[in-house]
């Protein structure tokens, strides 16, 4: 499944898109949040609850995601949860 199919998948709310953006992303999400909060006392399942809340937010706010601006790579995924973090605030 390419990256169009899965963001295809998740806009429609269908969970295989999500499944799959975990599979190809999760590792590097997680050691991407590591190096940015660079937090010594959190335990793994602390670092998995931050990638779980921005996998969250990119399933809540993907409508807003636009392919054609944006190229889906990590640190996109990235900058658009956190920028939608930021854009409630």
């Amino acid at each position: 499944m390419n990256d169009h199919q899965m963001i295809h998948l998740i806009k429609n709310k269908d969970y295989t898109g999500l499944e799959q953006l975990i599979d190809s992303y999760g590792s590097s999400i997680l050691m991407t949040i590591h190096r940015i909060l660079q937090v010594p006392y959190l335990n793994k399942d602390e670092w998995s609850d931050v990638a779980n809340e921005v996998f969250y937010e990119i399933w809540q706010k993907i409508e807003a995601y636009d392919p054609e601006k944006v190229v889906l790579s990590l640190g996109s995924l990235l900058i658009y949860s956190k920028s939608r973090n930021r854009s409630q605030a």
